[in-house]
């Protein structure tokens, strides 16, 4: 998660040392892993804990599509009807244990967005409820690996960014008619 940090003893860690900052970081998380640091001049503004130990998908296309992401950095696979993916990593809400998914994803307006269809069930994606639990993510595009934080798009955010997303990819459009759910559009910005 990104806490917001403005004590005087961290300006001070940042003007002096970045290993020390990091030490300082990971303590005040709690986290014995990685961290990153967001500065603004001299001063800290966040810090978010980095994946460590992540766990791809386990069902088996998934994997495979994460395998090629990785492996191309996103110019593979290719999904049908061209719609753009990214790679999700998010935080279990139980768990505590990072996890990586293979998803549509496309920028729109300065953020980037997902579709938490599940193929229509009436159920949402394992990721959806994680990523609400827990909002501070990381997403790759193409080579590209950035913090961001999700919410999902209000009844007002939602219209014009379902429409955008549905051009991408047109089966979202009968997804959404199996399903008496609400399909959550999520809106990734980055950190």
């Amino acid at each position: 998660m990104i806490e917001p940090i403005a004590a005087a003893n961290w300006r001070a860690a940042v003007a002096f040392d970045p290993g020390t900052l990091e030490l300082m970081a990971r303590a005040y998380l709690g986290v014995g892993g990685s961290v990153r640091v967001a500065l603004s001049a001299d001063r800290v503004v966040g810090v978010i804990e980095e994946p460590v130990d992540v766990v791809d998908s386990k069902t088996a296309w998934v994997k495979r599509q994460i395998d090629e992401y990785v492996a191309t950095d996103g110019a593979k696979p290719e999904f049908p009807g061209g719609a753009p993916l990214v790679l999700l990593t998010y935080k279990g809400a139980k768990s505590g244990q990072w996890r990586r998914t293979c998803l549509i994803g496309a920028e729109y307006e300065g953020e980037y967005l997902l579709v938490a269809s599940y193929g229509g069930s009436d159920e949402h994606p394992a990721w959806y409820p994680n990523l609400v639990a827990n909002p501070d993510a990381w997403l790759q595009v193409g080579a590209e690996v950035f913090p961001v934080r999700a919410s999902t798009a209000t009844s007002e955010e939602k219209p014009a960014r379902w429409d955008y997303v549905v051009g991408l990819y047109r089966g979202y459009e009968g997804y959404q008619q199996k399903t008496s759910r609400d399909i959550p559009v999520v809106r990734l910005t980055r950190i």
